[in-house]
């Protein structure tokens, strides 16, 4: 194990409250995502020994550049995550049955009794709040489906009426479907 910037110590936890001050670069949290580029990752944890667990409450501020999904463009996000971690001791962590939890079943973060990372939990508490359909704007008109113009920027330079959408639902309402009775 190796110390860094987030590390907390747990006998720090002994004497009260550790607050985790964040400012910090994406690389050092590995926020890294094809469809995002995040800015400067900034913000407050309180670390809190709760015996036998730690909890570990704040949040986390930063902004994520990607393609609004309506027009192409590019859409700015301004991410604000609240972080809600508890750690156990490692050698605690055991199912009702007095038996090991495997990683997958456990929403407890193991630690092991003399440090906490807590790396994982930030960028997990930023990526969980990144928008499934980001927006450029919430009013975004998006592009015309015929001739592909940003309408945030006016009207295109499509004929009203000459809508290929109302033809083929028209075709649809000139359509008889044989019945089985």
């Amino acid at each position: 194990m190796h110390e860094n910037e987030f590390t907390i110590n747990a006998k720090e936890l002994d004497k009260g409250p550790v607050r985790l001050e964040v400012n910090c670069t994406p690389e050092a949290l590995d926020l890294e995502d094809p469809e995002f580029e995040f800015g400067r990752v900034t913000g407050e944890v309180t670390y809190t020994q709760a015996r036998p667990r730690v909890v570990g409450e704040g949040h986390l501020k930063t902004t994520a550049t990607t393609r609004c999904v309506r027009c192409l463009g590019p859409a700015d996000i301004q991410v604000n995550a609240p972080v809600n971690a508890i750690y156990e001791n490692e050698k605690m962590i055991r199912d009702t049955r007095g038996e090991m939890v495997s990683p997958e079943e456990q929403i407890i973060t193991p630690y092991n009794g003399d440090w906490i990372q807590p790396e994982q939990e930030l960028r997990e508490a930023i990526m969980l709040e990144l928008p499934t359909l980001p927006l450029c704007r919430e009013d975004c008109r998006g592009l015309c489906p015929r001739c592909g113009a940003n309408l945030n920027e006016g009207p295109c330079g499509c004929a009203p009426g000459d809508d290929e959408v109302s033809s083929w639902k028209t075709a649809l309402k000139g359509l008889k479907l044989k019945s089985d009775n």
